[in-house]
């Protein structure tokens, strides 16, 4: 109820925002989406085991909504959608070796998720641009808490991060923007520990020209656990680089990472931090791609290490994809993940003590056909392999996913 609560306050803060930028001339554009999608994936290492592989299947059904209104001076968008997942075993259960009882049933951990995103900006003088952007997940996805997880964990949490910031132009060329961000970690039933991150963030711009920019980005923040896990401060500074070409947007950043931990068993870590990425699509923005391409390297620590699990990452992503008569879309992506664990020691496949180092890569392909303006269809299928050096670490899953969405916008037609 308190996180509701929270989310409420969010929703009246930008009702507020969209008072404040309600004297645009221009009449206001609203939109009203309804949506449901449902889908089956398949995957044949569901809990990413190394020793025992588990086939599960995931049914989900995902009912939601979207509304936005937008001005002149004001963009609101808010976004629910209510997760419903079902699970069942496709192979038989069986006997624990330490327990000798059967292994619990996947569908006794069947569960409602909730995905809530709120992003409000408002200009209430030409100078001054607020802004707030929250998001709220329930979830048992390990990747949607860190950027670089390397997590197997299925436990059940939620994330909860809100960001209010101001900016202000101070001329045609130089421009600053502050930020606090704050994150709540929590899990259900105590199934791991919870945490809070406090964030400030600190970014001063200069505009070269009308394409070319540079940034010089500040960012400090704690984290704060609950239990065991020592606590930490991280300083973070780049140096980031912009450029946009007709087709393509290059972003290329640079600079340095310190974190101290409030455990004196625990060493202080720095070092360098950057990251690269390349976007294009053909036609240019702000027209709709028919062809499109990302690719992204980034450098720096793990966030999230709950048992003072913390580890150097490095990772690479690439995707891409094509839209064939505005109906037919095909796309694939590739991703790799070097992760050097600091002092995470264990055993090796020669019985040997080594610091723990992992090499995580996922691939996948989707094709995608649009049915109809608001109905499409989709199946993708993928593999994921982690590669390492510490005992009962690997694991490889492949996986099958097929989504039938639906989504209709109401306010197309209040707007006629």
């Amino acid at each position: 109820m308190l996180r509701l609560q929270r989310f409420a306050v969010v929703l009246a803060c930008a009702g507020m925002m969209a008072v404040l930028g309600g004297t645009a001339t221009a009449g206001p554009k609203v939109v009203i989406k309804p949506k449901i999608s449902t889908s089956a994936r398949y995957d044949t290492n569901y809990y990413k085991a190394d020793a025992r592989s588990r086939g599960v299947y995931t049914y989900r059904v995902d009912p939601g909504i979207q509304i936005g209104y937008e001005t002149a001076k004001t963009r609101i968008n808010a976004d629910y959608v209510m997760q419903l997942h079902y699970y069942f075993d496709d192979d038989k259960r069986i006997k624990n070796s330490q327990t000798g009882k059967l292994e619990p049933k996947t569908s006794d951990s069947n569960f409602t998720g909730h995905l809530a995103t709120l992003s409000a900006k408002t200009s209430p003088l030409d100078r001054v641009t607020l802004s707030l952007e929250d998001t709220f997940h329930r979830t048992r996805d390990p990747g949607s808490s860190d950027r670089f997880s390397n997590s197997t964990d299925r436990a059940e949490y939620y994330i909860n991060k809100i960001t209010p910031g101001i900016a202000y132009k101070f001329g045609d060329r130089f421009a600053s923007q502050v930020r606090y961000q704050s994150e709540q970690v929590g899990y259900i039933d105590n199934a791991g520990e919870d945490s809070v991150e406090n964030r400030g963030i600190l970014n001063l711009i200069y505009k070269l020209n009308k394409k070319q920019s540079m940034d010089l980005e500040y960012k400090i923040w704690n984290r704060d656990y609950e239990y065991n896990s020592a606590d930490y401060l991280s300083n973070e500074a780049l140096l980031i680089y912009r450029q946009q070409f007709n087709h393509l947007g290059v972003e290329a950043g640079t600079g340095y990472h310190n974190r101290s931990f409030d455990e004196d068993t625990i060493e202080d870590k720095d070092g360098f931090a950057g990251k690269f990425a390349i976007v294009g699509q053909n036609p240019p923005a702000p027209k709709e791609a028919r062809s499109y391409f990302r690719f992204g390297a980034e450098h720096d620590m793990n966030d999230l290490g709950t048992g003072d699990s913390y580890y150097r990452a490095t990772k690479v992503e690439l995707t891409g994809g094509h839209n064939f008569i505005k109906k037919f879309l095909v796309s694939a992506s590739a991703s790799y993940q070097y992760s050097d664990y600091l002092g995470s020691y264990g055993l090796d496949s020669s019985n040997k003590p080594v610091e723990r180092e992992d090499d995580l890569l996922k691939l996948s392909g989707r094709v995608g056909y649009k049915l109809l303006d608001w109905l499409a269809l989709s199946v993708e299928t993928g593999w994921e392999t982690r590669d390492s050096n510490h005992l009962g670490k690997d694991y490889d899953n492949t996986f099958v996913l097929g989504t039938l969405g639906l989504e209709y916008n109401v306010g197309e037609h209040l707007d006629k």
